[in-house]
């Protein structure tokens, strides 16, 4: 069984999430898992920098699954900034420095 502390803390971790997911309506309970799941993964995605599969592994699923939960909770991934390219002398593209 864990400690008091450990369940308080637990408790005032879940009321801050919950303080910053805004849900009405009639489906609330629907609602309030959806918008979880959603704030869970942005943390998670945030925390490996937005590696999809360090995330699935942190998480423990797989990354198909994450992939999946992506596009049905509409989340949008930033793509990482790269130089833009050009082409050498000989036909081939280089990143700019």
């Amino acid at each position: 069984m864990p400690s008091p502390a450990v369940r308080k803390s637990e408790r005032r971790a879940f009321a801050r999430l919950m303080e910053t997911l805004e849900v009405s309506g009639p489906k609330r309970y629907a609602a309030l898992v959806r918008a979880s799941k959603r704030e869970i993964l942005m943390r998670a995605l945030g925390r490996h920098d937005w590696n999809r599969t360090h995330t699935a592994a942190w998480l423990g699923i797989q990354r198909s699954e994450l992939s999946r939960l992506i596009t049905v909770l509409g989340l949008s991934i930033p793509q990482p900034a790269r130089p833009p390219m050009r082409r050498d002398g000989h036909g081939f593209f280089k990143e700019r420095v």
